[in-house]
């Protein structure tokens, strides 16, 4: 039996960046709000499920936003989010505390209630 191996990234006061892929429709302004997301079920749970690999983002032939997330949601009104798990498993990341799971070393999953500002840009090469 294999051993499970996880860490922890406590995340206070830091922003990140990451990859979120999407179709959008036209009737879709250029207003896009983080509070419009909704979160899939995927193999890791619920969540908002982005990458951190530009290529592999725009390989998925979807509209590539980039989203900012803060993992530390106290000052939201959500009070004890301030963690990432690092897990292949990911095993109850939701119901452990956590904003959000990295289960690869490019992928991860975060609570939408994380996400902060959804950027559009036009990407280079493209």
């Amino acid at each position: 039996v294999a051993a499970r191996v996880e860490a922890m990234l406590r995340c206070r006061d830091v922003t990140f960046h990451a990859y979120y892929c999407v179709q959008l429709f036209d009737s879709i302004g250029f207003e896009l709000y983080a509070k419009d997301l909704q979160e899939v079920k995927g193999p890791y749970g619920l969540g908002i499920y982005c990458t951190l690999d530009l290529q592999r983002a725009q390989d998925m032939g979807k509209t590539v936003l980039l989203a900012e997330f803060k993992a530390n949601t106290a000052e939201r009104g959500v009070p004890g989010i301030s963690d990432l798990l690092f897990s292949s498993s990911g095993e109850n990341w939701r119901e452990r505390g956590y904003a959000g799971v990295v289960y690869s070393p490019t992928e991860l999953c975060i609570r939408v209630e994380c996400i902060r500002v959804l950027y559009r840009r036009e990407w280079q090469g493209r």
